[in-house]
């Protein structure tokens, strides 16, 4: 027999586990937030454009037009006219031989330098040194003989214009020279004592006016110098005659000066004058004169 089927028991099916529902989780409430209040911002009221001051066109500068420079005239150089040249004679043996050396340079303020220099004074051959006359000096007491001379402001002085007041008339050789210069400059630093004592200084040589006004610039002279170029005044106040400098013998102006007094008469002769001395020894005399 067929083996008998076994039952097999239906096996039931297993209960469904009851799942318990999960309940939705509650949903949590968010609060929610408010929206951020909008911060007011003050709108930037725009920038006030910077009013800017509108440059004005510079001026053009006016550019002086420079003028065409001149052309030079050139002058045409003449051609330089040939020297003659002097044909030179032989030299005989005698010359030669008889040839003097060459003069050594003469050093400052040496003994032969000042000897040249008081020979400046002292007229050349080519000069004019006829003169006048050779006269004697006026006699003392006597009236000093008038005269009008041209002086170194281009004016006239005439000695009897000047009665009232002493006269100190020296006579001299010539401007600018060693001497004569420290004769003048003796008189110039006296010359307000001269002044008190009511006095008048004048100078007299043969030298221009022209002259006269240079030697017065020169050292500030302040009295008047004359002009006797023809030497007139100078011999009949017997000063001209016959000099000797370095054994040499000339004819020219004698270093004199003749003191008048207020009335214009002669008070004194000086005939040989010491240069550096000789104004403080006028001085003395004239105040003597009261």
């Amino acid at each position: 027999k067929p083996a008998a089927k076994k039952k097999v028991a239906k096996k039931k099916p297993a209960a469904k586990k009851k799942v318990a529902k999960k309940k939705p989780a509650a949903k949590k409430k968010v609060a929610k937030k408010k929206p951020a209040a909008k911060k007011k911002v003050a709108k930037k009221k725009p920038a006030a454009k910077k009013k800017v001051a509108k440059k004005k066109p510079a001026a053009k500068k006016k550019v002086a037009k420079k003028k065409p420079a001149a052309k030079k005239k050139v002058a045409k150089k003449k051609p330089a006219a040939k020297k003659k040249v002097a044909k030179k004679k032989p030299v005989s043996a005698k010359t030669k031989t008889s040839a003097s050396p060459k003069k050594p340079a003469v050093k400052k303020n040496s003994p032969i330098k000042r000897s040249r220099e008081s020979l400046s004074a002292v007229p050349s051959p080519d000069e004019n040194t006829s003169g006048p006359d050779v006269r004697e000096a006026p006699a003392v007491g006597s009236v000093a003989p008038d005269f009008t001379l041209p002086a170194d402001n281009e004016t006239e002085v005439t000695l009897s214009k000047l009665r009232g007041k002493n006269v100190v008339l020296y006579f001299y050789p010539k401007d600018d020279t060693p001497g004569c210069t420290v004769e003048a400059c003796g008189f110039r630093d006296t010359h307000n004592d001269f002044e008190a004592a009511e006095t008048v200084i004048l100078g007299v040589s043969r030298d221009s006016v022209s002259k006269h006004q240079s030697f017065i610039d020169k050292f500030a002279l302040p009295f008047r110098l004359l002009s006797d170029k023809e030497a007139k005044v100078i011999s009949l106040y017997g000063s001209w005659g016959e000099k000797q400098m370095m054994g040499r013998k000339y004819m020219g102006i004698l270093r004199t000066t003749v003191l008048i007094d207020k009335k214009g008469n002669v008070h004194k002769v000086y005939p040989k004058v010491a240069t550096k001395s000789h104004p403080a020894e006028v001085l003395i005399d004239v105040r003597k004169m009261g």
